[in-house]
């Protein structure tokens, strides 16, 4: 009987092609190989696979190669068997057909898993003590099975890599390029999440990972997914997150930076819910899409400005008090309603509030109190929805209100307004609740757009002389004048 040693003595690389001539699947039968022989298992065996003959070849005992190879002739393989320990060669399919490794895999050393012309799929599990794996190619690669150990793994180029297992390793997961689809929560392993490029999304009914991200470039939120980002949220400069998952992409953890005070830019066309305080201490961005805020400190504890671009939105929900803040704010949100929308609870907003342009304030429902000053610029404060607007800060500069929609917007606090253009009632109930004296409006004031019935737009007083004396009061056959017992005179 012939007893064949495999000895793990190093020495030159071979190349062994499978050829499946020995009627079997066995990796140790010597006629599966040309040229014909059973592959060094000592770390030095190149293991080539090409053709359709036997496509699931099977190791069985532990076998140490240099690498992987499939030929771009080469068939549906599926491996399996016992553990395979995988050196510098790494993986490469340059098949277009997809290439499935079930055996158990141990890293012993750095590598790259390459998918070229086809898809990998890895059904075991990654035993990684302490080296660097990267994943690139521009086809994809799935790995099912868990990774442990030491090391980290990068993804690059243009395909996507997803992650199934509930992973451990604990050096790190970057994403440089293409796309990462994390299908566990704990997929990104037990290190930080990098971030410099490229595609992040959850796969299944949504996930979320708790490692700290490092933002060390501009990347996109992608998929349909709910993706909820426990861990902090470091950028590194200045960003832009383009958010185009269709799901909802939520910053649990921290918004900040590792130094200096870079700015934030959100893009893309999906919504970002913030819902813990940040402490980012520069500009926050919203470029398209939508950005919800859910906690008083979302847009920063640290003073700093909002800027919404015309086609996006604020939103404001939870019943919270957010403190002085700098909100450029201009046009409609994505759906056409409210740049600034508050969308549940009664909430506040202390800070100033430029408009760039003319701007849909929305009260879906409860009360939205604005206390800071409103420069106008000359453009209009346009407030509908069903819930309550209370402007209790200063309504300033050349431009006005219009009021529409069924809910109610007050105009309170003991400052004048000194808006000098038009302002309009075209809809719902304006509550004057000024201290006696202070001027709602410096402009003149039309009532009612003759749409609706008698009185269906309405001017109530809740309290004396809130109109310039001198100024007009303009009513149409849909108005109703309320002075509620109280008196004030109009030009």
């Amino acid at each position: 009987m012939a007893v064949m040693l495999n000895l793990a003595v190093a020495g030159p690389a071979t190349a062994q092609m499978w050829s499946g001539g020995a009627g079997d699947d066995y990796w140790s039968s010597a006629s599966n190989w040309n040229p014909v022989g059973v592959p060094n298992n000592n770390g030095t065996a190149r293991i080539v696979f090409a053709g359709s003959t036997r496509l699931t070849p099977t190791a069985l005992e532990n076998w140490d190669v240099l690498g992987l190879f499939f030929t771009n002739n080469a068939g549906a393989f599926i491996l399996g068997g016992n553990q395979l320990t995988l050196r510098a060669a790494g993986i490469t399919n340059n098949s277009v057909n997809l290439q499935r490794i079930n055996n158990s895999l141990v890293m012993a050393t750095n590598q790259n898993w390459i998918a070229n012309s086809g898809n990998l799929q890895f059904g075991g599990s990654i035993a990684n003590g302490g080296y660097l794996l990267t994943i690139n190619g521009v086809n994809n690669v799935t790995i099912d099975g868990s990774v442990g150990g030491l090391g980290g793994l990068t993804k690059t180029s243009t395909g996507t890599l997803t992650l199934n297992g509930a992973n451990t390793f604990s050096g790190g997961l970057t994403l440089s390029g293409g796309t990462l689809i994390l299908g566990d929560d704990a997929a990104a392993g037990s290190g930080g999440l990098t971030i410099g490029g490229g595609t992040i999304q959850a796969g299944g009914s949504g996930v979320t990972p708790p490692n700290t991200v490092t933002a060390s470039g501009n990347f996109t939120i992608g998929g349909s997914s709910d993706l909820t980002f426990a861990g902090a949220i470091n950028l590194t400069a200045n960003r832009i997150i383009t958010v185009s998952n269709s799901g909802v992409t939520t910053f649990a953890g921290q918004l900040g930076q590792l130094s200096g005070t870079p700015t934030f830019t959100k893009a893309g066309s999906g919504t970002l819910v913030l819902t813990t305080t940040n402490t980012l201490a520069n500009t926050i961005t919203v470029s398209a899409g939508t950005l919800q805020i859910e906690h008083s400190g979302a847009l920063s504890t640290v003073a700093g400005s909002a800027i919404v671009s015309s086609g996006a939105g604020l939103y404001v929900k939870g019943g919270i008090a957010v403190p002085p803040q700098v909100l450029t704010v201009s046009g409609i949100d994505p759906s056409g309603l409210g740049a600034l929308r508050s969308v549940g609870g009664d909430n506040s907003m202390a800070g100033g509030i430029t408009l760039a342009a003319g701007t849909l304030v929305t009260v879906d429902s409860g009360t939205l109190t604005l206390s800071g000053t409103i420069i106008t610029g000359g453009f209009w404060l346009t407030n509908d929805g069903a819930g309550n607007l209370n402007v209790s800060g200063v309504l300033t500069d050349n431009g006005g209100f219009v009021k529409s929609g069924p809910g109610t917007m007050t105009f309170s606090g003991g400052a004048a307004n000194t808006v000098s253009g038009d302002s309009m009632i075209n809809a719902g109930l304006v509550l004057l609740n000024k201290t006696d004296g202070m001027d709602v409006v410096d402009g003149r004031l039309y009532l009612g757009d003759g749409i609706g019935g008698r009185e269906a737009d309405v001017l109530r007083w809740m309290a004396n002389n809130q109109l310039n004396d001198g100024k007009e009061l303009h009513l149409r056959t849909s108005a109703l004048v309320d002075l509620n017992g109280y008196s004030d005179r109009v030009s």
